[in-house]
């Protein structure tokens, strides 16, 4: 590639640019999904009451804000 950049280093870059678009999708599916044992545990570790019944999206959307990403 002219820049050098490899074809499979700008491969890796598109993918991980995929990955971070899906996550941040408010209409993924994956986010109606229950919350994990490991996303509780972790808000839990960061001083977060976690209330009944949240979902894998509330949990991520609040994980973000803590780590500084927009969400």
């Amino acid at each position: 590639m002219p820049d050098g950049t490899t074809r499979e280093g700008a491969h890796d870059a598109w993918e991980g640019a995929m990955a971070q678009a899906r996550l941040q999708d408010p209409t993924a599916p994956w986010r109606q999904d229950p919350t994990t044992p490991k996303q509780i545990a972790w808000l839990t570790a960061h001083r977060i009451r976690v209330r009944e019944g949240p979902t894998k999206g509330e949990a991520a959307d609040r994980m973000s804000r803590i780590m500084g990403r927009s969400s």
